[in-house]
């Protein structure tokens, strides 16, 4: 390479040539000329403006970008991934200014820069006390600078590969700071980074950030269950490669060629699993996990198959996360089989699964990839960006409903189109609706939800929804939040966006109810139960509307009761609806809704032949559907229909009771019994 050699011209024979030539040796490997340009440049423009700055190490400033460069080229990440890297301290320390940057590199390195770019935050010249102030300064720099790296990794989330390579190397160089330097770097790896890399999917970079970080923190335990898993793991060293040699003989008879790896479990996964350092690890089960690399994706559905025939599965820790990727995109099947006095957990991927599931999906994306990328693994950067809009929330703030709302154990339910929402375990209802969209929560009804081949079943707002649910929304414009919604909201945007509400509309625990004439344009009939003539009904007065129900609707009865058990458990009266009996009277309404559940023998024109007699009585449908079901009644169609009266909708019934094949008709069950 004689650029190599022009290149050394002038340098001292220091680490920092070595360490240039070891990174423009890696990206040579993958760039062509014209971008490894780009590269010479950035290392140029940080070189001179780190000049003459040492690290605490005492190993000059420069060896810091080039360290994070040299890892992420090791990923093969774009060029300007690795020219950002270079620079990314140029702005914060140096008297480079981003405009220069934005000059001499363009938007993208520029935006990549400035995205892990510290803030400068402002000093709070109200609070007197030094020691405090500098504390509070610190504080809201921390919060700013990550709200920050977040709303740039919304426009260009490669900045997060840039931000936890930059960590991964401050925290590897730590040795040389003084020890409340290091407990504060640990204690926000911990808090920010950790969870930041384990919702990207790179296990690689959580996993060392957690060990180091779980070493500064707590060095006993960690010095401790070190020693104990090394000991732990050289004791079932035969039984590990013999688990290895069988497993790689069973799928070799089924002539799959794959490579069988141990995987061991992390100090800080023991630790955080068992809350203690002291523990037998013998009574750790999964210390050890087998991977299973195979050359292609149905090679891995054969080599489950071929463990489950020669050991038995437990069926209750068999997971297809290849079918149903984790939100993160991490994708391999697990299983968990009985066998070698016990049981051992085996996890099944291809190579290229293997290298997201430690490196996660950023690493192989382009500037053109990142603006057409749809997929769900980046939905929840979109998601804070949208909460910030919605919210106008501080950085503090910020933080608090990204670590709380983000970064908890998660859990994965559905919209009906089949887009895949993560939110906290514990959430409810009302969560689901506002992680959609502020609007919906502060309209949620409740919802109808299904699971697996469950029947759909509604609840209301405070319903806990939990992983596999399929959630749809009911929207009333006649509802809106009041203070006992607090109680349903689990999450913390959730929470926020019902105090907005509460703050703009000037509504407190002591608001008290409108009461209105029964004014026929603010009547609102129930969408759910849909009340008819003849009926027995309910009116919730709510404001300066009133919806009305049927008496025994369960959406209402849902609603009173954990309003009541609100109001018991508050003590104190919340601005909640009032309900009162009602009559039909001579004002009715042209027509009504009703919903109708036809079932029948499923055949071919079934539903024409429904559609046939409803138009032929000038029945307008405003919806219908159907579905095949596991019983002797092989077909569920479901119509909503107007009808002027009873009378109408009785005649109508009987009706299509006479088309081939229609054994049963009822009304939507919406109300209890």
């Amino acid at each position: 390479m004689n650029i190599l050699s022009d290149l050394h011209e002038g340098f001292p024979a220091s680490m920092t040539s070595q360490s240039f030539t070891l990174l423009f040796e890696e990206c040579a490997e993958y760039m062509d000329s014209k971008v490894l340009d780009v590269v010479l440049l950035a290392f140029e423009v940080a070189d001179e403006a780190h000049a003459g700055v040492f690290r605490k190490s005492g190993e000059p400033y420069i060896e810091h970008p080039l360290a994070v460069a040299l890892w992420l080229a090791k990923l093969r990440v774009g060029f300007e991934c690795i020219a950002a890297a270079l620079l990314h301290d140029v702005v914060e320390d140096t008297d480079v200014s981003l405009q220069k940057i934005r000059n001499k590199f363009g938007s993208v390195i520029a935006r990549l820069v400035d995205g892990v770019t510290k803030f400068d935050a402002v000093d709070q010249a109200d609070i007197e006390d030094e020691i405090v102030r500098a504390r509070v300064k610190k504080q809201n720099q921390q919060a700013e600078t990550f709200r920050k790296l977040l709303l740039t990794m919304a426009e260009d989330p490669r900045v997060a590969l840039i931000k936890l390579a930059d960590r991964l190397h401050n925290l590897r160089t730590l040795d040389s700071m003084r020890s409340e330097k290091q407990l504060a770097i640990a204690r926000e790896t911990m808090d920010i980074y950790v969870p930041l890399a384990d919702r990207l999917g790179i296990s690689e970079v959580k996993y060392e950030l957690q060990d180091i970080a779980f070493r500064y923190l707590h060095p006993a335990e960690y010095k401790q269950l070190t020693a104990c898993i090394a000991e732990e793991i050289e004791r079932k060293k035969e039984n590990t490669t013999a688990a290895i040699k069988a497993i790689g003989q069973v799928l070799a008879r089924s002539h799959l060629q794959v490579e069988v790896l141990p995987q061991y479990k992390h100090g800080y996964s023991v630790y955080r699993s068992y809350h203690t350092a002291s523990i037998d690890m013998s009574e750790v089960r999964d210390l050890i996990v087998f991977r299973v690399i195979t050359q292609s994706l149905i090679d891995c559905y054969s080599a489950l198959k071929a463990i489950h025939s020669q050991w038995a599965p437990i069926d209750s820790r068999v997971r297809d996360f290849i079918g149903t990727p984790k939100l993160n995109g991490y994708r391999a099947l697990h299983t968990t089989v009985f066998g070698f006095d016990g049981f051992f957990n085996v996890q099944i991927r291809t190579r290229e699964m293997q290298k997201l599931a430690d490196f996660g999906p950023l690493i192989a994306y382009t500037e053109k990839q990142l603006q057409e990328d749809k997929s769900q693994s980046l939905n929840w950067i979109r998601q804070v960006q949208s909460w910030q809009q919605e919210m106008s929330l501080s950085a503090l703030d910020f933080i608090e409903t990204v670590r709380d709302d983000i970064f908890k154990d998660q859990i994965f339910v559905f919209t009906p189109n089949g887009e895949v929402i993560s939110l906290p375990n514990g959430s409810t209802v009302l969560d689901f609706a506002y992680k959609i969209h502020s609007d919906l929560g502060s309209h949620c009804a409740g919802a109808l939800i299904s699971s697996g081949n469950a029947d759909e079943h509604m609840e209301d707002r405070g319903y806990k929804i939990v992983s596999g649910d399929i959630i749809r929304i009911l929207k009333d414009n006649t509802i809106t939040p009041t203070i006992d919604w607090m109680s349903f909201a689990k999450t913390k945007h959730s929470h926020d966006a019902i105090e907005k509400y509460l703050h703009e509309h000037h509504i407190t625990a002591d608001s008290p109810t409108e009461q209105i004439a029964m004014d026929t344009k603010k009547i609102h009939l129930c969408m759910y139960c849909e009340p008819n003539p003849g009926d027995d009904l309910i009116a919730t007065i709510r404001g300066r509307y009133i919806t009305v129900h049927r008496s025994k609707c369960r959406f209402v009865l849902m609603n009173q009761s954990r309003s009541n058990a609100s109001r018991s458990a508050s003590a104190k009266k919340t601005s909640s609806s009032v309900q009162t009996q009602i009559t039909w009277r001579i004002a009715h309404p042209p027509c009504y809704r009703v919903t109708l559940n036809i079932y029948g023998q499923d055949r071919t024109g079934l539903i024409y032949d429904i559609a046939d007699v409803l138009a032929k009585e000038s029945i307008n449908i405003i919806r219908s559907g159907a579905k095949a079901i596991g019983s002797l009644v092989k077909a569920l169609t479901t119509v909503t229909i107007e009808v002027r009266d009873q009378a109408q909708l009785n005649h109508v019934i009987n009706r299509l009771l006479w088309v081939q094949g229609v054994v049963h008709i009822q009304r939507k069950d919406c109300v209890a019994h």
